[in-house]
């Protein structure tokens, strides 16, 4: 037992690579029994999302999709002895049926990665089988793939979550800019994630909030915004304004002037120096609002732009301060980590 959990525990770390345990973890997602998350690069780029379960015979089963929609299947065993880097040739079938021949590569002694690529019919198959054999090395092994239909949506999912600052429904996205989904799993009967609404539950995943529930705009403060939502303690909006050639700066001051005349029992503001993530500007602040000796308001926003468009994100709290100056630490590294190039 003890064996399994180090095992599990240091998959959880192996589905960071799927190349390189350096990648870290943006936010986490689960499927039943499945548990992973999505993962940036080295260079502080999205990666891949992956999940993996354990199984009796004390391997454990990942199933990854990159960022590019590369299909992967990961297996880890802490008995076996792999030489690192070696290749293997793979054949996997589903429910008795060939599946195909595949590459597979050890890593670190314990884990042999198989990449099925862009092939549809094979995450289809996984979705809907019952066992997969796995023939590798002259050994058979078999997995039953109860939950996997609901495992792999989710990490489908999540790949289309982080994609989708560069899908058509960013306002970012420049003409021409993926103009149909390269996603090569869904089917017809598959919504694509990369909905504006995912693009702004992708940003704040990325920034650490959880459990977040999207509001109607009419019922908060923030009537005029494109979304509204509570997430943990806070409750946010996002704008976007269609404002070529803003000036960041005066953006940003003019808000926070008209904020302070609703302020009028007192208002306090700091904003931040003007940054850069590679084709975009940012300008960040936070600001506090008293309108009565017992209405008041803490606020941390960020605007940024393309040149083209600017967003403007707001996260507030009712009751403290504490802790806006790390939600624009983790807002600014959210983008830097999902804006397009």
């Amino acid at each position: 037992m003890i064996t399994r959990m180090l095992l599990a525990a240091a998959f959880a770390v192996f589905l960071a690579m799927p190349a390189r345990a350096e990648n870290q973890l943006i936010w986490t997602i689960t499927a039943g029994d499945w548990t992973g998350g999505a993962y940036q690069s080295e260079s502080g780029r999205f990666s891949h999302c992956s999940v993996s379960a354990s199984y009796r015979s004390g391997t454990v089963l990942a199933l990854t999709i990159n960022a590019d929609y590369q299909f992967l299947i990961v297996l880890g065993n802490a008995s076996w002895q792999l030489p690192t880097g070696s290749r293997y040739d793979v054949v996997l079938s589903i429910d008795g049926r060939n599946l195909g021949r595949y590459n597979g590569e050890t890593f670190n002694n314990s884990y042999l990665s198989i990449t099925l690529g862009n092939d549809a019919d094979a995450y289809q198959r996984l979705r809907k089988g019952r066992e997969m054999k796995v023939a590798a090395a002259r050994q058979n092994l078999f997995f039953d793939l109860t939950g996997t239909a609901q495992a792999l949506s989710t990490v489908l999912a999540c790949v289309e979550r982080a994609n989708s600052l560069a899908s058509p429904s960013n306002p970012f996205a420049a003409p021409g800019q993926r103009e149909a989904s390269t996603n090569p799993f869904a089917d017809n009967n598959t919504s694509s994630a990369s909905s504006e609404q995912e693009l702004v539950q992708g940003l704040l995943l990325a920034s650490g909030f959880s459990d977040i529930q999207f509001t109607d705009p009419d019922g908060t403060g923030f009537s005029e915004a494109g979304y509204t939502w509570i997430a943990d303690d806070y409750a946010g909006a996002l704008y976007v304004y269609d404002t070529p050639n803003a000036d960041l700066d005066q953006v940003v001051n003019t808000l926070l002037g008209g904020i302070a005349t609703e302020c009028t029992a007192g208002f306090a503001s700091k904003p931040l120096p003007l940054e850069y993530i590679r084709r975009f500007r940012l300008k960040q602040f936070t600001a506090a609002c008293r309108v009565s000796s017992v209405d008041q308001f803490f606020y941390a926003g960020t605007a940024v732009t393309d040149g083209t468009v600017v967003i403007l994100i707001y996260n507030g709290n009712p009751t403290t301060a504490s802790g806006l100056d790390e939600i624009n630490a983790s807002m600014t590294k959210a983008l830097r980590i999902l804006l397009p190039q």
